[in-house]
This record gives C-alpha cells, sequence and structure tokens, in this order.
C-alpha cells in the first residue's frame, strides 16, 4: 500500500477518483520538494508535467500583468475549519455506524489535529465551537454529525463567502 493511498487528505482532493492500480502509478512516480517562502513552484510558460499536492503551506498563485507587474490571483488554501469539517464529512461517510449512530472509528483530538495538520489546542478550540452550534455531538470518544448541510457549508468555504459578502455590503 502506498502512502498516497494511506493518506486521508487525498479523500477530501480530486486524487479520491483514482483507483488503486492509478493511484500506485502515480505514487511511484512522485517526487517530494521542500519550497523555501518566496521559492517559485514553477513559473509562467513553463511546461507542467504532473500534479502538485501541496502538503502544508501556502500557495500564491500569480502571473504578470500587462504593466509587467507581478498580480496575485489566487491563494490556495483551505482553512483550519474547512480542513476539519472536510475530515468529518469524509469519516462520517465512510465510517458511520447505524447501530452506534455515530463514527466509529476512536480518534483522539490530537489524531484529528494531525490529520488537518493543526495544533492540538487549534482543534480542541474548533471541535468545541462545532458542539456549541449544535453541528456535532461525541458520544465518548466517538464524534456524532447532526448538522451535515452546515458542516457542508462550512467546508467549501461558504461560510466565509457569506461573512465576507456581508462585510462588502456593509462598506458600500
Amino acid at each position: 500500500m502506498s502512502k498516497c493511498e494511506q493518506c486521508i487528505v487525498r479523500q477530501l482532493n480530486s486524487l479520491k477518483e483514482l483507483s488503486k492500480e492509478e493511484l500506485l502509478r502515480v505514487s511511484n512516480c512522485k517526487t517530494s520538494k521542500l519550497i523555501k517562502k518566496g521559492e517559485a513552484l514553477f513559473e509562467e510558460g513553463d511546461h507542467l508535467n504532473g500534479v502538485f499536492c501541496i502538503q502544508e503551506g501556502v500557495c500564491k498563485i500569480s502571473k504578470m500583468s500587462g504593466n509587467g507587474r507581478n498580480q496575485i490571483i489566487g491563494l490556495i488554501q483551505k482553512t483550519i475549519k474547512q480542513r476539519l469539517a472536510e475530515t468529518l464529512l469524509y469519516l462520517n461517510a465512510n465510517f458511520f455506524s447505524s447501530e452506534k449512530g455515530c463514527i466509529e472509528l476512536s480518534l483522539s483530538r490530537k489524531d484529528y489535529a494531525d490529520i488537518i495538520g493543526a495544533a492540538l489546542e487549534s482543534t480542541i478550540r474548533l471541535l468545541t465551537d462545532f458542539k456549541k452550534k449544535g453541528i456535532i455531538a461525541f458520544i465518548g470518544k466517538h464524534i456524532l454529525v447532526l448538522n451535515m448541510r452546515e458542516l457542508e457549508k462550512i467546508a467549501s468555504g461558504f461560510e466565509n463567502n457569506q461573512l465576507n459578502q456581508s462585510i462588502k455590503e456593509n462598506r458600500s
């Protein structure tokens, strides 16, 4: 079994559609590269042959504008809150036990923090926040998803888009 196949983050992106054989082929020809802050992953106009999976950090996407200035056209990073929501959705879809009525996978808060690449304290705060908002409940070490729609909104970033739209409307 390849590391890519075991990676839970894979289930949260486009690689989840690959069969085991296809994923193994991708995994066998991958290279890992540490990119320092400010270093380019690739330049505009480069011929790309492959997929880039960002394991940690932020990736800035920019292009050269007509007047020769570097223009940022996007940032690729999901918030910790979005990653936790996606993880809970994935676990609920794949490990839900109708008998117990919850995700039948006993993970510690540290496990969740490791999965989403966040500090333990941040993860505990978010899980507590989700519980207070009635999105999840705890049954011992197991989690029960109470509000799937809200979790999906958080995972998609829709919650933040609503906030940003409200701010823009209030400034107008």
